[in-house]
């Protein structure tokens, strides 16, 4: 199971005995009965990932949209330079979600502070994991 955390403005992402305080991962190498665990990180996406979030976007959002045709609003629809430019917003951050070093998944954070839009909000979108590891318990 995860645990998501969102603080004003920091923000804390733990499982399986690894915890996560911003940009920077903090790993544990808890042992659990023996067996080391799944190391989750979370690394924020830079320009040059535009091209490797788009495919980890398109996998994970195609099969939804197979059965929803929505051409408008799909995330497997958005094109690199789309994602480009939410990598690159300055009011949020990009992570790409690693699985023992494999990336499986991205999550977008924006936030508006100080009298932009909505003073003081946050919220999460997209957040997505590709189908092979999805019911897992990572997102």
């Amino acid at each position: 199971m995860i645990l998501l955390l969102l603080y004003l403005p920091h923000w804390t992402y733990k499982k399986s005995g690894a915890v996560f305080l911003r940009d920077k991962p903090i790993v544990s190498n808890q042992r659990k009965g023996g067996e080391e665990l799944e190391q989750i990180e979370l690394i924020r996406a830079k320009p040059e990932d535009a091209a490797l979030v788009h495919a980890l976007q398109l996998e994970a959002f195609w099969p939804l949209y197979q059965i929803y045709q929505d051409d408008e609003t799909s995330p497997a629809k958005e094109s690199t330079e789309r994602i480009l430019e939410k990598i690159t917003d300055p009011d949020g951050k990009f992570y790409i979600i690693y699985l023992d070093k494999q990336p499986i998944g991205g999550i977008r954070i924006r936030y508006y502070e100080n009298g932009r839009k909505l003073e003081n909000v946050n919220w999460i979108s997209p957040l997505f994991i590709i189908p092979g590891f999805q019911n897992r318990g990572i997102a």
